[in-house]
């Protein structure tokens, strides 16, 4: 048989030789890039925790995402006969195919045998999809205004956010308002009111409208923090009352834990 195929290669010319093949599959449609658009204008957002606040800056874009049409490419290489188109060649095929054939059938298969197959993805635009996105506005001027009236001015960092830490002269419940372009946001914040001065806006509450003049208020302060005593220099057990329960939450800190603390006041004039 294998002499019938020599003598056949031998009149036709042909040869083995290593071939390619390339066959595709689809794997389906996938999210591919984002591609940035118009600029829509600039956006405030806000983050607040205790007494720092966090306002970040962005540009909010027309945008597109890509939908790709994805395939996996694979070539593989095959032995496979090459036949001359020259008739001058097939004739030369002809004289030298006893020796080329056999020859040419080892090495292909030598050399389709050491190689593997090559895998590839190929991605092809099938459509796009309309959407919102955003980017950071970097260096951006903002103009804050303080609940005092104050005012303040601030470039936000390379990621779009500025912080800025409430004064001690703000009140310790209030809202700023920022100002970026034509881009608001008004942020509204609650410190934590030490227990000396939320005392005093006990006292103040319960005295309103009822006295006025100095007022000194001891508190005796156990050592857990905790209010345990009240003494007021008038001689008046409603406001003792009120103030009492309005101070009985409180929890001192340690430096005023296990003795008396004073409140002096001036009580305003009703």
């Amino acid at each position: 048989m294998s002499i019938k195929v020599i003598l056949l290669a031998s009149l036709t010319g042909c040869a083995f030789v290593p071939k390619t093949h390339t066959s595709t599959r689809p794997l389906g449609l996938r999210d591919g890039a984002v591609v940035e658009g118009a600029d829509r204008g600039l956006t405030l957002g806000s983050t607040v925790r205790g007494g720092v606040i966090t306002l970040h800056a962005s540009h909010t874009l027309a945008c597109e995402r890509q939908i790709v049409e994805v395939s996996e490419v694979t070539r593989s290489r095959h032995v496979g006969f090459h036949t001359p188109d020259d008739p001058r060649g097939a004739f030369f095929g002809a004289v030298v195919a006893p020796l080329v054939v056999p020859v040419s059938l080892l090495v292909s298969t030598i050399a389709v045998a050491a190689s593997d197959d090559q895998v590839s993805q190929q991605l092809r635009l099938d459509h796009t999809v309309a959407l919102t996105c955003s980017k950071p506005a970097t260096y951006q001027a903002i103009d804050i205004a303080l609940p005092s009236g104050a005012s303040l001015r601030r470039e936000t960092d390379a990621l779009g956010n500025v912080s800025i830490a409430i004064p001690d002269s703000e009140p310790y419940r209030g809202a700023l308002v920022a100002h970026a372009g034509t881009a608001e946001a008004k942020v509204a914040y609650a410190l934590p009111v030490p227990p000396i001065a939320a005392a005093r806006d006990a006292i103040l509450h319960c005295a309103a409208g009822k006295m006025t003049g100095a007022l000194r208020a001891e508190i005796t302060v156990d050592a857990n923090g905790a209010p345990r005593h009240l003494h007021i220099d008038r001689s008046d057990s409603e406001l003792t009352s009120c103030i009492g329960a309005a101070i009985a939450p409180l929890r001192f800190p340690d430096s005023q834990r296990a003795m008396t603390v004073v409140v002096p006041l001036q009580l305003p004039a009703s």
